[in-house]
């Protein structure tokens, strides 16, 4: 089975970074050396997504809103816990 691809001519300009939103569209960012640059969409076609790319996406936000592990206890040593030092 095949897809159908949108097929856009896109103008690239020197210091932005290129991606496809969380939309579907392109969007173009203002890389760290470019000072005078804002975000914003490129694009006017959706890019539809493969059934990997939306399952790596669910599992990032999974992995993003886990809580945080605890920390750890400290372990002693025989001389700390035979002196009492904790």
């Amino acid at each position: 089975m095949t897809e159908k691809v949108p097929r856009e001519k896109i103008k690239r300009e020197k210091g932005f970074l290129y991606f496809i939103g969380k939309d579907g569209y392109i969007w173009a960012a203002p890389m760290k050396h470019n000072k005078t640059g804002v975000k914003h969409k490129v694009g006017t076609q959706k890019v539809p997504l493969t059934e990997e790319e939306i399952a790596e996406r669910k599992r990032k936000q999974e992995a993003a809103s886990r809580p945080a592990p605890e920390p750890t206890p400290k372990k002693f040593s025989f001389l700390e816990w035979l002196l009492g030092k904790k």
